[in-house]
């Protein structure tokens, strides 16, 4: 049952009065005693009559308060069919259809493709329903929310049904289940009053990763409880594996450098290698794999035959060598030759970031440089970057001069030890405008420089007091060891270096203890090296480094790369020169550019100073679109087209240090997509449903509420005449 005016039934409190009115009458009345009625206790049969009597009316005349406020509300029955017949005798039904239309359902299968059949499927299930029956398509592709088609179509009749099953098509993007399963829940609740009854047809090729996990299963489980019961859903589609093929998982380029960070970013005119990484299901015969760059084609890899005995993924690789005349990002595209199926899924996608020599200035205390190569704080910072000479363009200044310096001509600058007050102004303002900068610091840095440079971006980073000795040659001075992390959280700019660790590292006698604070406005910070005593025991952090939201790097070392508290360790530490060289590249690379997922929206910090409501972005399509710039971030989600996305630059804007200049972003296809094997759901095995049963529309019942109140209003008079006649 349900109710037109459901705010009515609030009315159900007046059934209260008789009963309170009762209560208080009997209450107050007033007892005169009687001395002589003191010892009359018996009590005749006409009292009991009489009580009874008042209880009733009391009855009726509740009984009709609550008929009158139900019949107010304006109720509705909803009667139960017995099974499903012809159109005259059966109301409607409710059949919602979720539809797989993810890339996976393009992929050739049988006589055609798996949609196909589900396409079958759908356009039977309103065939062989009743003319009067209602239909919803739910369909489960992510799609883009301003361009794609909606993901709900419905309630609607038949005639409309097919034509929306008929116009539907495999999306180039991986499927939502749970939001899919979602969204039919929600259509379930709000035609809850007109369709308590209903029939959900999941229609899939189950090759779709997320059709299981917690997401999927707190959505199946929102669907039964709206749909009223276990069995409300029915699972079609095909059964068994997909088709074999092949997929491309990742397509990278390397420089052949040790560093990643170098090697991932190859140099204007130096051999490279463009590499892309193959996964095979099932046997496939030999093919190839055609490479593109900014859409020239640059030569093609062949790929062996693959037999294995299952559908379990087997990885190979395709490579050619490949050299970058600009240092501009390269949009890379690798290409499966003679694989079928959908061309989304045999193209990959990738924007690579090209570097010219990396410009560093190195600064130092001016008052040092005098006292020669063991004095100078600079000497071996300046030694060990320019000692490769393809990777860095190495110029040197100091402190002094530092300000008047234009850093924007610099990818980073290196420091030996804390600047003074203004030049740390100079550098902070240099980091949020996307530059980098790497700083080791020295035994004889100021309180007050050290306070100035950790403000700001890296207010994060506390200076404690120093630990050991600031003299090598100090017969107090112990070693303090380098231990690098090759992964976890830790892992980082100085990942490279974990086969150095301990004594082959090398020894300092002393440091600074640093560590991590929280502070309003300052980047977060990554611990990425620590210094260990004698005994092998951790001591505190050697290397702090953070990004922040504009590009700005910065990586902090908290000993001297001088002879100071160096003492041996630039001279014959293995870890010296890997050391610096990382962390100054840490500080010189900007951010890349990216990748990203079909339907997953793109996001792109803007450089301070820029303030502009929107930015327009250019689909691979040709075609250019408006991206809403809410608190400095640009957020774009019209990404269902595989290809290259491109963050334009403002008209009329200076050229900025930060990425998101005219930033390029490559969007793929899941390769999950191309996966054949199917999706665990043990619901889809399970025996199939009963037809369900059709319901009838809600009828009114208001006429009968109201006269079921007449009939307790005349309750109270007719025991008034029976009274009247027994008393007679």
């Amino acid at each position: 049952m349900s109710f037109a005016h459901p705010a009515l039934l609030s009315l159900l409190a007046l059934a209260a009065a008789p009963g309170v009115i009762h209560w208080l009458v009997g209450r107050w009345a007033p007892v005169e005693p009687w001395a002589a009625m003191r010892f009359l206790t018996v009590v005749t049969p006409a009292r009991r009559r009489s009580e009874l009597r008042d209880r009733l009316v009391l009855a009726a005349r509740t009984l009709a308060l609550v008929l009158a406020a139900v019949a107010a509300a304006g109720p509705r029955a909803v009667g139960w069919g017995d099974g499903v017949g012809s159109a005259a005798d059966d109301p409607p039904t409710l059949h919602v259809v979720v539809l797989d239309d993810s890339l996976s359902t393009a992929r050739p299968r049988g006589e055609g493709s798996a949609f196909v059949g589900l396409r079958r499927s759908a356009l039977e299930i309103a065939a062989t329903a009743n003319p009067a029956d209602r239909f919803a398509l739910v369909r489960t592709a992510k799609t883009d929310p301003l361009t794609g088609p909606p993901r709900t179509l419905g309630p609607v009749g038949a005639a409309e049904f097919r034509r929306n099953v008929a116009a539907a098509e495999p999306l180039p993007a991986a499927g939502n289940a749970p939001a899919a399963l979602a969204a039919a829940a929600e259509l379930l609740d709000v035609q809850a009053d007109r369709f308590p009854r209903v029939d959900v047809a999941v229609l899939t090729d189950r090759a779709a990763t997320d059709w299981d996990g917690p997401a999927f299963a707190a959505a199946l489980d929102r669907l039964r409880a709206a749909g009223r019961g276990a069995n409300v859903v029915r699972w079609l589609g095909p059964s068994g594996a997909g088709p074999a093929g092949r997929v491309i998982v990742d397509l990278s380029v390397s420089a052949g450098d040790p560093d990643p960070r170098l090697n991932a970013r190859p140099r204007v005119g130096a051999p490279a290698e463009l590499t892309a990484t193959v996964r095979s299901f099932g046997p496939r015969p030999a093919g190839a794999v055609a490479f593109f760059v900014n859409e020239r084609f640059v030569g093609r890899a062949a790929l062996p035959a693959v037999v294995p005995e299952d559908l379990e993924p087997v990885g190979t690789t395709a490579a050619i060598p490949v050299t970058f005349e600009t240092a501009e990002p390269a949009r890379a595209e690798a290409r499966l030759e003679g694989e079928p199926g959908p061309p989304a899924l045999a193209s990959r996608f990738a924007v690579l970031p090209v570097r010219n020599r990396l410009r560093v200035l190195v600064a130092a205390d001016p008052a040092l440089n005098a006292a020669g190569a063991a004095g100078d704080p600079g000497f071996y910072l300046e030694q060990a970057l320019a000692a490769d000479a393809e990777t860095f363009a190495v110029e040197r200044t100091d402190f002094d001069t530092l300000p008047t310096r234009n850093l924007a001509a610099f990818d980073a600058v290196a420091a030996a030890g804390a600047p003074p007050p203004d030049a740390a102004a100079a550098l902070r303002a240099f980091l949020e405008e996307g530059g980098g900068l790497f700083v080791a610091l020295r035994p004889t840095d100021d309180p007050a420089d050290l306070r100035a440079l950790f403000a700001g971006p890296l207010g994060g980073v506390a200076v404690g007091p120093t630990v050991g000795v600031a003299d090598p040659t100090d017969p107090a001075a112990t070693g303090f060891t380098f231990e690098f992390e090759s992964k976890g959280t830790d892992a980082g700019a100085a990942a490279p270096l974990a086969g150095v660790s301990g004594l082959r590292g090398g020894l300092v006698v002393g440091f600074r203890r640093l560590e991590s604070r929280p502070s309003a406005g300052a980047w977060p910070l990554r611990v990425v090296a620590r210094f260990a005593d004698d005994a092998g025991q951790t001591v505190a952090p050697a290397v702090l480094t953070a990004t922040g939201s504009a590009g700005g790097r910065a990586a902090v070392l908290a000993t001297s790369v001088d002879a100071g508290w160096g003492g041996p360790w630039p001279v014959a530490g293995a870890s010296f020169v890997p050391l610096v060289r990382g962390l100054t590249a840490f500080a010189a690379l900007s951010p890349t550019s990216g990748n990203a997922t079909t339907g997953e929206a793109l996001t792109d910090t803007r450089p301070p100073g820029r303030f502009a409501q929107a930015v327009r972005v250019r689909r691979p399509d040709g075609s250019e679109r408006l991206a809403a710039v809410v608190d400095g971030v640009a957020r774009f989600t019209q990404t269902g087209e595989p290809g290259f996305y491109r963050f334009l630059p403002e008209s009329n804007a200076a050229p900025a240090r930060s990425a998101g200049q005219g930033r390029w972003v490559a969007v793929n296809v899941p390769p999950a997509e191309a996966d054949p094997r199917p999706a665990v759901i043990p619901e889809a095995d399970a025996p199939a449903t009963n037809t369900p049963t059709a319901i009838a529309e809600p009828r009114p019942l208001s006429a009968w509420v109201w006269a079921a109140t007449l009939a307790a209003l005349l309750i109270e008079p007719a025991l008034a005449h029976r009274g009247g006649q027994t008393a007679g």
